[in-house]
C-alpha cells in the first residue's frame, strides 16, 4: 500500500512581504549572475574520481540523454536518500525489492504495476520536498537531439539512429571537461543495439581527452549503489525531459495549471467555479512540485568559459539546426520563470531554437 497524502504534505511556505528566504537570494544571485557582462572562466583541474549515471528519454521529435554526476565520495549519500525514499513511499516492501521510475510504471517481482493518478501525485510531492531536505551533491548532465532539425549525415535508418545517439553521448561527453583531470566512470543501464554500439564508439572518442570508462547495468539488483543511482536519475530525467517538451498541456501531473490559469486569467472563474479548496489544490501542486525545478536548474552548470574556446557552455547542450553549448542557462532561465511568477509562466519552445 503507497502512502497516503496527509494534510500537511499540502502546506507549502509563502513568505511575508517583508522576508526572504536564503534559497529566494540565491535564485536572486542567479538571475543577476545570468544577465550581468561577466562570466566565469572555469576550468577546474581536480584529481578525483566522479561517475556519470546516465538515461535516456524518447519524446515526440526529440531525443534526451539526461543524467547525474556525482563525485564518489557522495554516492552513498544519494544511494541512501533513494533507498529512504522509497521505503516511505511503499513502506510494505523493502526498498532493494522494487524499481521505482518517473513514468510510474514500477517494478516488483519481475512484474511491472502502474500506478494511480493519486499514487504518482503523492510521489511527485514526496520526492520535491524530500530533494530540498537533503541539499545532495551533483550536477545535472543533458544532451538533447531535435530529431527533425539535426543535419544527420546517415540517410539508412539503422545508420542514422547510431548515428544519433553517437551524436548525444559524443555531446554529454563533451560537458565533462571540467573534469578533465579526474577519472571518470559511466553508468548506464538497458542498453541495447544502436545504443550500446554508439555508447561505446563515443566512449572511444572520449578516452582521447579524459580517463573514462563506460558500463551498462543490469537492472536486476535494486539495492545496489549504481542501481539507485540509476533510479535517482529516473527520477530526475522525467521531470526536466517534460519541461523541455510538454506533452498535451502537461509537464508533470498537472503541476502547471496554476500557473497556466494565471496567465489565460482564468484563475478567479476558476475560484467561482470550483472553491477556494480546489484553488488551495492547485496552488499547493505548483508550489510544491516548483521546488524540484528549482533543485534540478540549480545542478546544471552554466556559463562555463574554459582556455581557448569563446562560447560559453553548461553541462547540457541542444542539438537543433546548430548546437547550442550553453543550452543549460536558457533552461535555467525559463525554469525560474515558470516556476516563480505564475503570472508570467510559458511552456519551453524549442522548435525556435
Amino acid at each position: 500500500m503507497a502512502y497516503k497524502l496527509k494534510l500537511e504534505d499540502l502546506n507549502y511556505y509563502i513568505p511575508r512581504h517583508d522576508e526572504i528566504r536564503p534559497q529566494q537570494t540565491l535564485w536572486l544571485a542567479n538571475e543577476v549572475y545570468q544577465n550581468s557582462n561577466v562570466h566565469l572562466v572555469t576550468d577546474i583541474t581536480v584529481d578525483r574520481e566522479v561517475t556519470l549515471y546516465i538515461d535516456e528519454r524518447f519524446i515526440k521529435s526529440m531525443t534526451f540523454v539526461g543524467g547525474v554526476l556525482v563525485d564518489n565520495s557522495f554516492v552513498s549519500a544519494i544511494a541512501g536518500f533513494v533507498k529512504q525514499f522509497k521505503y516511505k513511499f511503499r513502506p510494505e516492501l523493502e526498498p532493494e525489492e522494487w524499481l521505482i521510475k518517473g513514468s510510474g510504471n514500477w517494478i516488483h517481482d519481475d512484474q511491472e504495476f502502474k500506478e494511480s493518478k493519486m499514487e504518482a501525485l503523492t510521489r511527485w510531492i514526496l520526492w520535491s520536498k524530500a530533494l530540498e531536505k537533503h541539499k545532495l551533491n551533483f550536477d545535472f548532465h543533458s544532451a538533447t537531439v531535435l530529431n527533425k532539425k539535426y543535419n544527420f549525415k546517415s540517410r539508412n535508418k539503422r545508420d542514422k539512429n547510431i548515428e544519433k545517439f553517437e551524436v548525444l553521448f559524443d555531446s554529454i561527453f563533451s560537458s565533462l571537461k571540467a573534469y578533465h583531470n579526474a577519472k571518470i566512470t559511466v553508468i548506464t543501464d538497458n542498453i541495447e543495439g544502436a545504443q550500446k554500439l554508439a555508447f561505446y564508439k563515443s566512449i572511444e572518442k572520449a578516452k582521447l581527452h579524459y580517463e573514462i570508462n563506460g558500463q551498462i547495468l543490469k537492472k536486476d539488483d535494486y539495492g545496489s549503489f549504481d542501481s539507485c543511482l540509476m533510479q535517482f536519475v529516473d527520477m530526475n530525467i522525467y521531470p526536466m525531459s517534460r519541461f523541455l517538451m510538454p506533452q498535451n498541456n502537461n509537464i508533470l501531473m498537472d503541476f502547471e495549471n496554476f500557473a497556466i490559469e494565471h496567465v489565460n486569467g482564468t484563475i478567479h472563474n476558476t475560484l467561482k467555479e470550483k472553491g477556494k479548496l480546489y484553488v488551495h489544490y492547485l496552488a499547493a501542486k505548483y508550489n510544491i512540485m516548483s521546488t524540484m525545478f528549482h533543485v534540478l536548474r540549480h545542478s546544471i552548470r552554466k556559463n562555463q568559459y574554459f582556455s581557448r574556446q569563446q562560447e560559453a557552455e553548461s553541462s547540457c547542450h541542444l542539438l537543433s539546426n546548430r548546437v547550442h553549448l550553453n543550452f543549460g542557462a536558457l533552461v535555467d532561465r525559463e525554469i525560474h520563470r515558470f516556476c516563480n511568477n505564475p503570472q508570467n509562466a510559458k511552456f519551453m519552445d524549442l522548435s525556435k531554437l
